[in-house]
């Protein structure tokens, strides 16, 4: 099967598609469920999907936008669900609902992908559930953290929550206290990368994740791919350690060493790795050149002659310079694997939209080899965070291997 797209609407919701949806619930592994949450059910799609497995449940959904479609459930497909027009963070919800707090079985999720406005009550529903502590500042926290958060508050002792979620919650730095307060308190018991594109008018990635309320975590957490033609890669585990970095397939996939040949580490093969510190506005202030990502055409594997220095210019330079035998990675951009040189004569200066890997003596040739082969190609993509113009870190490009 080919996987289509959807587009987000004008509340910054990403409507699942529903070969996503039907894997994301056959994936929570629950036989029969009394009853079933949705906050901000949007289309329905997910709720569906559910309703095709468990046909015994009861459905609650809930949607701030009163023409959204799971607001015609209860007629469309009876008494079974039941539907609230109303704002899914109210601190107040269960009253509404009808449904006490802790007493769900089970929780569907794709929430909005926006910051919303900071309200009083949000750091309530936060601390009620462990997470307050997840970010530094309460006012950066994203919606998508808040409605895992009130999924939690619903959700009983063992209760499964399956969610859509994006990237960053499952592979930024910035959110490593979120994945360890999650892993520490509860169980990860799947995680499922998406392909890109599976939503239209964006490139972001986003990973379904299955995890039990209150449950201690599994040893070995089961980290898998879906491609965009539909197939499900099979099962590769880490341990919670390890998901505390990263908790996507296509990262561990990518520094997992190989069972066929000799493993090397990318960082074997370097002896240092700097950013270089001139920025894109500032190089045109400076007497000298300066090697920017947008001098580097495709096809290019070396720095053209024009942009070493001269003898004088190499007395007075500042900022990261980069010599014969370096490799240089573009860190942010798009298509950072199709960005790679190196430097065959002088010393130059680069911008800091590029880290410098200096070689360890002997090894020039190969490390310039491994990163431009197709599999350190595959790494660097894996590595890359962000939407249209991603970026990479030189602590993940260290952990790659071959």
């Amino acid at each position: 099967m080919v996987l289509g797209s959807r587009q987000s609407d004008h509340l910054g919701r990403y409507y699942t598609h529903g070969k996503v949806a039907a894997l994301l619930v056959a994936s929570m592994n629950v036989a029969a469920p009394k009853t079933v949450i949705d906050l901000g059910a949007g289309d329905g799609t997910l709720v569906d999907a559910g309703a095709k497995l468990w046909s015994r449940a009861r459905f609650v959904t809930v949607d701030i936008d009163d023409k959204a479609e799971s607001s015609r459930l209860p007629v469309t497909r009876g008494g079974a669900f039941r539907h609230f027009t109303g704002d899914a963070l109210d601190v107040g919800l269960d009253h509404r609902l009808g449904l006490h707090w802790g007493k769900a079985c089970v929780g569907l999720c794709n929430p909005p992908y926006i910051k919303p406005r900071w309200r009083r009550h949000f750091g309530e529903i936060m601390e009620e559930v462990g997470l307050s502590h997840v970010l530094p500042h309460a006012e950066d926290i994203p919606a998508d953290i808040l409605f895992i958060a009130q999924n939690l508050r619903f959700l009983k002792d063992g209760g499964r929550l399956g969610m859509i979620i994006p990237d960053g919650l499952i592979s930024g730095e910035r959110f490593m206290r979120f994945r360890q307060s999650l892993i520490e308190s509860h169980s990860i018991d799947q995680v499922i990368e998406l392909p890109r594109n599976i939503f239209r008018r964006t490139e972001a990635k986003a990973h379904i994740v299955i995890l039990t309320k209150a449950a201690t975590q599994v040893l070995h957490i089961p980290v898998r791919q879906l491609s965009s033609t539909g197939e499900l890669s099979d099962a590769m585990t880490i341990s919670p350690e390890r998901g505390l970095l990263r908790l996507d397939y296509g990262y561990h996939s990518s520094v997992r060493p190989s069972r066929t040949s000799r493993v090397v580490r990318l960082s074997k093969l370097i002896a240092s790795i700097s950013r270089g510190t001139l920025s894109s506005r500032t190089r045109k202030n400076v007497g000298y050149p300066v090697f920017h990502t947008t001098d580097l055409t495709a096809g290019m594997t070396e720095v053209p002659s024009e942009f070493a220095l001269s003898k004088e210019f190499q007395k007075v330079v500042a900022g990261v310079t980069a010599r014969a035998g370096d490799v240089l990675v573009a860190r942010v951009g798009r298509n950072l694997s199709d960005k790679i040189c190196r430097v065959d004569r002088g010393v130059i200066v680069v911008s800091d939209c590029f880290l410098v890997l200096r070689p360890n003596v002997g090894e020039e040739d190969n490390l310039f080899k491994v990163l431009n082969s197709p599999r350190g190609r595959v790494a660097i993509d894996a590595i890359a965070h962000g939407v249209g113009a991603r970026f990479i870190t030189a602590n993940a490009l260290m952990k790659i291997c071959f």
